[in-house]
């Protein structure tokens, strides 16, 4: 299996060897893996845990609980949420930051406002987003 391009790593890798020859916490799109494997490869690699499905992302088992609730919910990681898997220290805080594309995320996170399309390609806002600064690619 050819290693993939990643959309989104976090926190320095944690163990090498995990799925499609990448080491640490990875998400991929669905376009990445459908593009690379079969669907017979990728219920095989889901069977065996190594990655998870997590709305129209792929993501291994030690992306953060919150990442990836947040994005099978459609919505994406932001604030201390996004700081916190871009490596940054944030003080302990109540619920998972994130924003909608369409109106309120819903009962259970921390809403911070909703977009008509998303802002950034990437599934987690960029520390340049979360500040309130524009990002730069």
């Amino acid at each position: 299996m050819q290693p993939l391009e990643v959309v989104h790593t976090s926190r320095e890798p944690r163990a090498a060897g995990t799925p499609f020859g990448c080491a640490g916490e990875m998400i991929y799109t669905s376009r990445q893996v459908h593009a690379r494997v079969t669907a017979r490869e990728i219920s095989r690699v889901i069977a065996s845990g190594r990655l998870i499905r997590a709305g129209r992302y792929y993501v291994t088992p030690d992306t953060a609980e919150g990442v990836r609730a947040a994005l099978a919910a459609g919505l994406r990681p932001t604030c201390v949420t996004a700081a916190e898997e871009h490596g940054l220290w944030v003080p302990p805080v109540a619920g998972w930051h994130v924003y909608a594309r369409r109106g309120s995320p819903g009962a259970g996170w921390v809403g911070h406002g909703w977009h008509p399309s998303w802002p950034e390609s990437g599934p987690i806002a960029s520390p340049g987003s979360c500040s309130g600064t524009p990002s730069v690619p």
